[in-house]
C-alpha cells in the first residue's frame, strides 16, 4: 500500500498498478469498506491489462482515521482522490463507485470538470441519503443509538472497540451477525457513523447540484442495482436513470447490497462490455 498526506494532512492509502493499457479504473468502496471489496473485480481487470487503483477512504483501511466530526465531510473523500490523481499523474480514468463510493465519484465530478473521467460506474448507488437519521442503515432505532453512542464517547470507542486494519473484505459473507463483527472491528465506529452523518448532510444541502451534475454529465454512465438491495434499492438506482436519458442500465437478480463480493465474476462482466462499447 501506498500511502499520501492529502490538503489537510490526513494520511490516504491506496494501491496502483500500472498494466499494459494506461487507462486506470479507479475503484471507490462504500461504507465500512476498504479496497479489498473490489478485490475479485481489480484481480480481473489487472488480468485484462488494465492499470487499477483502490483507495481506502480516510477512515477506512489502512488510511488515517481522524477524531474531527469535520474531516470526514463528503468532499474531503472526493478531494482526497484529486490528490492521489495528481500525486500518480492519471489523466485517462474511469470512476467505479459502490454505495456512497459512488456518491464520491459524483461529488468529484461535480468538484473537477475540468478532470473529468472517460466514464462512471455506479454499483448501488443513491441519488439521495437513503437512511432516515434515526435507522441508521436501516438497522433499527436501538443499534444506531447504540453505535452513535459509541461513535462520540472517545473513552468507550478507544478501549472497547479497537481498530484492526489491513482486513481483507473480499471474502465478506453479508449477514446480520458478520455486519455487526465488520462495524465493530473491522472499521472504526467513529469513522462509520461520521461518515454516514457527514454523508446525509452532504445529500440534504447538495440535492440540486447532485441532480444536475447527473443532467450535465458528459462522460458515459453504467448504473447496476441489485434485485433483493434493502440499502439502496432499484428504485433509487432509476432515479438515475431519468436525469441521465443516456445512462445504461445493469440489473443484478438474487444479490443483495453485498453484491461485489457476492457476484465478483457478473459485475466484473458487466463493467467490461461496459467498457468496450464506450
Amino acid at each position: 500500500m501506498k500511502k499520501i498526506k492529502s490538503f489537510d494532512g490526513v494520511k490516504v492509502a491506496y494501491n496502483f498498478h500500472k498494466g499494459k493499457n494506461d487507462h486506470v479504473l479507479v475503484f471507490l468502496h462504500g461504507v465500512g469498506g476498504n479496497w479489498t471489496t473490489w478485490k475479485k473485480e481489480i484481480t480481473y481487470f489487472k488480468k485484462k491489462g488494465y492499470s487499477t487503483l483502490g483507495i481506502d477512504f480516510r477512515g477506512h483501511g489502512e488510511s488515517d482515521a481522524p477524531d474531527e466530526f469535520e474531516k470526514y465531510k463528503t468532499e474531503f473523500f472526493a478531494k482526497d482522490l484529486g490528490v492521489v490523481l495528481q500525486k500518480e499523474k492519471i489523466n485517462k480514468f474511469s470512476l467505479i463507485g459502490h454505495s456512497i463510493g459512488g456518491g464520491v465519484a459524483i461529488c468529484y465530478e461535480s468538484f473537477h470538470p475540468e478532470h473529468e473521467p472517460q466514464s462512471i460506474i455506479l454499483v448501488e448507488p443513491s441519488p439521495v441519503y437513503p437512511f432516515k437519521h434515526d435507522d441508521l442503515l436501516h438497522e433499527g432505532k436501538f443499534l444506531t443509538k447504540l453505535i452513535r453512542y459509541i461513535a462520540y464517547n472517545t473513552h468507550i470507542k478507544n478501549k472497547y472497540f479497537p481498530h484492526m486494519k489491513d482486513c481483507d473484505l473480499s471474502n465478506y459473507e453479508h449477514n446480520k451477525m458478520d455486519l455487526l463483527h465488520h462495524l465493530v472491528h473491522v472499521t472504526p465506529i467513529r469513522s462509520l457513523v461520521y461518515t454516514l452523518d457527514q454523508g446525509e448532510t452532504y445529500m440534504k444541502e447538495s440535492k440540486k447540484k447532485i441532480e444536475n451534475t447527473f443532467k450535465e454529465l458528459k462522460c458515459p454512465l453504467l448504473v447496476i442495482s441489485s434485485e433483493n438491495d434493502k440499502i439502496t434499492p432499484p428504485c433509487l438506482a432509476k432515479k438515475i436513470i431519468k436525469w441521465d436519458k443516456l445512462a445504461k442500465f445493469y440489473f443484478v437478480k438474487n444479490a443483495d447490497h453485498a453484491v461485489i463480493v457476492e457476484k465478483p465474476q457478473e459485475i466484473s462482466k458487466a463493467i467490461n462490455e461496459f467498457l468496450e462499447n464506450n
